[in-house]
């Protein structure tokens, strides 16, 4: 039997390699190596948490700005925590590249700006000491991760090696800001930063000499001097100066980095929840970035990637779950009976003392196997690994079927069952029906149906008002794609491009195929996709003569009834509208008169595919709109004819791509 269980010692060996692991490990889980594909299956995430990813990265997501991410593409998982100061005594986690958001009362006002906060991950790896509570942790040694670029480094700058540096430190013992190498400084607002830390952890100083950054700011609360490119940086986003990072916990340092293969100097500096990095080679925009502190927190925590669609919500759902489901996964045990013992024996709250004796999560009993000592027996990780390793040795070996009432009972008293204890007869009980619960409450996660994107989108506000143009209705829905797809094939096209669902296209200036604009007319609201863009010889008359609000694909206008009533607000995505490109002079006025209501010179022929060629129609701009009212809540035009257009389409002209972002 003692074999079966790891020491404290061989679990520290273990977490070592499991770190290496988790850093290269994709998409495939423990025990059966199934895998789901990313655009497949996803976890709901928290909506508040989506907003502030939106607010940060759904500009960039989109191709909108070119910048630094502040948390990444898109969310790695979402899970749950035991945190005893939490009102509902859960904490909801949502992990991103560039860190974690939390969410400790669920029931509070979503509209508090810290209802979702930055963990503060960088402290806890610092310290050497994951935070489960206000005054609950669990330590750990620091990370020999490096601070940035590449994972497989020689001789990099580690959290390891900084922790002496900072005023996180606990190695003398402490209260989370303990006396411990340069932990605390003087204020040094406006000298030169040129400090450099090596990767053996020799501090110079006054290396470098050459450097044009500047100290700009003292935080009194931690002792250390803040960097001017990273003050300036926090000083231009849009929270709180401590929402992002929270207090720097280190100086800024210069050190060398490998990113992609080649060696860097960059500055670094430490915060509670960030550490960031300023490269002065990097393009605008990516010159100050955000560590993978996301990534580097789970490798040292060893959490594992669930992406077997079968436990993700369970591994979500219950209080550490990705720990059990790991472990269960690992040591060839049902990650539900596991999560079932955990909810009955502690109910998730990793110091629980369990009438069997046992502690922690799994109710493991440190005096009747060779496990660690009971105080190590607090971190989950380590409960869930011996919790699960207890059952699988009481389970039959190689047994499709068996009596889980004899497993449960010999997991509870270690070997020693009496049927006569009504507290077994009660544990016995209630995780088997717990169990049933959890099947039921944590159903396989299945691919839901697509949804339109406007479903999904966050729309900033109004665009523009007023009357709308259409294309002829002989630009039927195969040419609208089939243009798409033209421009997608010069790459002037939005990410993720698909063609509208509905069949709604639209053209607005400023705006490339493939992005998504909200409509609202006549009581309706649709959403359209860009479809087209305007020729610049066309801006003119466009913008500044027809007073346009939207070009519309003729099913898109008559589905908002713009041809009984033309007049139409238009919603943008994210969080600013764009502008239109310049407007080149104008074209000389025409000698003649046009028509309000041109006819296309030529009409699209069938070809033998069965699809319309694409036959070129003179563009001829309708009259122009009289004036607006100011405000159209106070007046509401009258209905006019709508201008019919029937645009040339435009061939897009080919464009350099623009140079891939430094990676961190």
């Amino acid at each position: 039997m003692t074999g079966r269980f790891i020491s404290a010692h061989g679990f520290r060996l273990l977490l070592v390699a499991f770190i290496a692991a988790s850093v290269a490990a994709v998409g495939i889980h423990p025990g059966t190596g199934e895998q789901n594909p990313d655009d497949e299956l996803k976890l709901k995430i928290n909506e508040t948490v989506a907003e502030v990813w939106e607010r940060s990265d759904g500009a960039v997501s989109r191709g909108d700005a070119d910048r630094a991410w502040l948390w990444g593409p898109a969310p790695i998982t979402t899970s749950t925590e035991y945190y005893p100061e939490s009102p509902t005594g859960n904490r909801t986690l949502v992990y991103y590249n560039k860190g974690r958001l939390d969410i400790l009362d669920a029931d509070a006002s979503s509209a508090n700006e810290w209802y979702a906060v930055g963990g503060l991950l960088v402290h806890e790896m610092l310290a050497g000491r994951v935070q489960l509570g206000d005054t609950f942790f669990v330590e750990r040694e620091q990370p020999n991760i490096p601070l940035t670029g590449d994972f497989n480094q020689e001789q990099p700058v580690t959290y390891a090696t900084l922790a002496p540096f900072t005023s996180a430190w606990t190695a003398a013992g402490g209260d989370g800001f303990a006396t411990g190498g340069e932990r605390s400084v003087e204020a040094r607002t406006g000298e030169t930063v040129m400090a450099y830390l090596g990767g053996d952890g020799r501090l110079v100083p006054n290396a470098m000499l050459e450097s044009a950054v500047r100290f700009s700011s003292f935080d009194e609360t931690t002792g250390h001097n803040i960097a001017d490119v990273f003050a300036d940086w926090n000083a231009a986003q849009p929270y709180h100066e401590l929402y992002l990072l929270g207090h720097p916990v280190s100086e800024p340092y210069w050190i060398e980095t490998v990113v992609n293969g080649e060696t860097q100097t960059v500055l670094v500096q430490a915060f509670q929840r960030r550490v960031l990095t300023y490269n002065v080679n990097n393009p605008a925009g990516w010159q100050v970035e955000s560590a993978n502190v996301g990534d580097h927190y789970r490798a040292w925590r060893g959490l594992p990637d669930i992406t077997d669609p079968e436990y993700m919500p369970l591994a979500a759902g219950v209080p550490f779950g990705e720990e059990l489901t790991g472990a269960a996964l690992a040591w060839d045990v049902d990650p539900f009976m596991l999560a079932a013992i955990s909810q009955v024996a502690s109910a998730g709250d990793p110091q629980d003392f369990s009438g069997n004796g046992g502690r922690g999560l799994l109710a493991v009993n440190p005096g009747l196997h060779e496990v660690p000592a009971q105080e190590l027996l607090l971190d989950p990780a380590l409960n869930a690994d011996n919790g699960a390793r207890a059952l699988a040795f009481w389970m039959p070996d190689g047994a499709a079927e068996f009596d889980w009432r004899g497993v449960l009972a010999n997991y509870y008293t270690h070997g020693e069952v009496d049927w006569s204890d009504e507290h077994l007869e009660r544990f016995v009980q209630d995780v088997l029906e717990t169990y049933g619960d959890l099947k039921e409450q944590y159903p396989r996660l299945e691919a839901e149906p697509a949804l339109d994107p406007a479903e999904t989108a966050v729309w900033g506000g109004v665009l523009d008002r007023g009357p709308a143009a259409y294309y002829d209705p002989s630009y039927t829905t195969p040419w609208w794609e089939r243009t798409q797809n033209l421009y997608a094939s010069i790459g002037v096209i939005a990410p993720s491009y698909e063609p509208d669902p509905n069949g709604y296209y639209c053209v607005r200036p400023g705006y490339v195929p493939g992005e998504r604009l909200r409509l609202r007319a006549n009581g309706v609201t649709i959403t359209c996709t860009v479809g087209d863009m305007v020729a610049d010889h066309d801006l003119h008359n466009w913008l500044l003569v027809s007073n346009w609000a939207v070009e519309l694909s003729w099913s898109a206008f008559t589905a908002l009834g713009l041809q009984h009533h033309n007049y139409v607000e238009v919603d943008y995505p994210g969080t600013w509208a764009k502008s239109p490109p310049p407007i080149p002079p104008p074209a000389p006025e025409p000698t003649e008169t046009p028509s309000a209501t041109p006819t296309p010179e030529t009409t699209p022929e069938v070809g033998d595919d069965g699809q319309q060629d694409e036959a070129p129609v003179t563009a001829t701009p309708a009259p122009p709109v009289s004036a607006l009212p100011a405000n159209p809540s106070e007046a509401t035009p009258e209905a006019t004819e709508p201008p019919a257009v029937e645009p040339e389409p435009t061939e897009p002209e080919e464009t350099e791509a623009a140079p891939a972002p430094p990676s961190d």
